[in-house]
């Protein structure tokens, strides 16, 4: 729900930024509902939301050459929206993926695919239920594809630390070291605040 808010609300805007449109959409869902703070998912989706919209604000301060930039890009979101989740995918379940970063490149496009492919099936079943069945098929083969994917990263070396001890503390200044690399990062690149809302 979350997220198609913020995309929704994003698509819509006329001269809103998105740092509005995510505390918009925070205030419409934890208004609605607000034992939501304590979901883990939620948690996730508003650090992922946000490390996204940090990676593509600053991927845009920088100048990358036209074939370079479908990968410039998804780069930048996944490391955006990893750097943003990562303490609390160590504080809640021990887990540290530093390959996730370079996979998300080939993950992310699969699932996008993939995405398209399901509805696709759903639509058609209701339809023609053997054009739905196969495209089922083709939707279990992608996800096949990405689990695949995934097996191969986590078997990397050092890729990823499982059992990491991340106390609620480290969060608080990991989030704060965040913070502050980000203004400074604004210093480097000669960016005001006024530039992130608008």
């Amino acid at each position: 729900m979350f997220w198609t808010l913020v995309i929704v609300a994003y698509r819509m805007r006329a001269l809103v930024g998105l740092p509005t449109v995510i505390l918009l959409t925070l205030c419409f869902v934890v208004t609605a509902n607000p034992g939501l703070i304590r979901s883990i998912g939620f948690q996730l989706s508003v650090a992922a939301v946000i490390g996204i919209g940090i990676g593509v604000f600053f991927y845009r301060q920088i100048h990358v050459s036209s074939w370079l930039r479908p990968i410039a890009a998804s780069l930048a979101v996944s490391l955006g929206a990893t750097c943003a989740t990562l303490p609390l995918t160590a504080y809640y379940f021990g887990t540290v993926s530093l390959i996730g970063i370079l996979v998300n490149i080939i993950i992310v496009p699969l699932v996008a695919v993939l995405t398209y492919v399901a509805l696709a099936a759903l639509a058609l079943y209701m339809l023609f239920e053997p054009l739905g069945l196969l495209c089922s098929f083709i939707t279990h083969i992608l996800m096949k594809i990405v689990l695949a994917v995934a097996d191969v990263a986590a078997s990397i070396p050092y890729g990823s630390f499982q059992h990491v001890v991340f106390p609620l503390w480290a969060v608080a200044t990991y989030y704060g070291f965040f913070v502050i690399s980000i203004v400074v990062g604004m210093r480097v690149f000669h960016m005001r605040f006024r530039e992130i809302w608008v």
